[in-house]
């Protein structure tokens, strides 16, 4: 049985969208005809593999952009790729997965039947907001269980360091999905043809300072989960060293004991305390005056 096409057709004026929900070979054969789409460049929007990059081609520009996505059930961050492709009158859009503010602005779109498309570029310039939104909110989901972790950091809790190191995998995930965006929004506003420059620039602009805040925000929240690691580490460490000191004290203490009870158990003749009276007493006393004075040594040296 022959698949049929999913991809989504909108045309408003001299601008269309063809958005692609799914990154199926027969969806994307959709594209290849509006944007003249080499073989080439088919099997690379095709790839299943997560990865950012920007190409400009003859007529058109195309955009693979890797963004992050959080799993609330295993509490983890994995990449999700979108695929956007621009001419000036033309978009199209990519799912390699589930991008549902994508979706959402194209059937807002299809539902405002009054409403004009707009320039593609601008289209992109909204899509990329809402991506950067949604980071935001990976974002802060991480912050409030960095803020849980802080207030639990010097409790007895097994699990915390699992908890800790998971946080710092996630923030790492997203700050390589973030590492190269500002650089590549200006990339790609000069790539962009120049109609309409002054509402590029000034959406592009706006998107270059949120990528920017984001970055700084990032960083704060991993500078904070790494101190923390060393908090709780310096923690853990301070309560093996209180183990190993009372260790060794039990150890030196009780030394003095053991020799002299592996003294008077040996087969010596008539050794000096023997025979006297309470001389059971005597060797207890002995072994407790030994323990006291090495107990008092090692207080006086701590």
């Amino acid at each position: 049985m022959t698949r049929r096409s999913t991809a989504q057709r909108l045309k408003r004026g001299t601008t269309e969208w063809i958005n692609v929900e799914q990154a199926r070979t027969v969806d994307v054969q959709s594209l290849v005809h509006p944007f003249h789409l080499t073989d080439e460049d088919v099997r690379l929007v095709l790839d299943t593999s997560p990865r950012s990059r920007l190409f400009l081609r003859q007529g058109y520009l195309m955009v693979f952009l890797v963004h992050p996505v959080y799993n609330a059930v295993h509490d983890d961050v994995f990449m999700r790729e979108l695929d956007v492709l621009l001419t000036p009158h033309l978009i199209g859009t990519v799912h390699h997965g589930s991008f549902d503010h994508v979706s959402n602005l194209f059937q807002e779109f299809r539902t405002k039947k009054t409403s004009p498309l707009g320039d593609p570029a601008l289209i992109f310039a909204d899509i990329l907001s809402l991506l950067i939104g949604d980071v935001y909110n990976i974002l802060e989901v991480l912050a409030k269980k960095i803020d849980e972790i802080e207030d639990r950091v010097f409790r007895d809790r097994r699990d915390l360091l699992q908890e800790i190191l998971n946080i710092q995998t996630n923030l790492i995930d997203l700050q390589k999905s973030l590492e190269s965006r500002t650089t590549f929004i200006d990339r790609l506003l000069a790539a962009l043809p120049k109609r309409g420059s002054p509402l590029r620039i000034t959406a592009f602009a706006e998107l270059h300072r949120q990528t920017a805040e984001l970055q700084d925000s990032l960083t704060t929240e991993y500078q904070t989960i790494v101190t923390l690691h060393r908090a709780h580490e310096t923690y853990l460490n301070s309560r093996t060293n209180r183990l190993i000191y009372i260790l060794t004290s039990v150890t030196i203490i009780a030394m003095p004991a053991t020799l002299l009870a592996g003294i008077f158990g040996m087969n010596t003749k008539h050794p000096w305390i023997l025979g006297a009276e309470m001389d059971f007493s005597i060797i207890i006393g002995i072994m407790v005056l030994s323990g006291m004075f090495l107990w008092l040594s090692l207080r006086r040296k701590k």
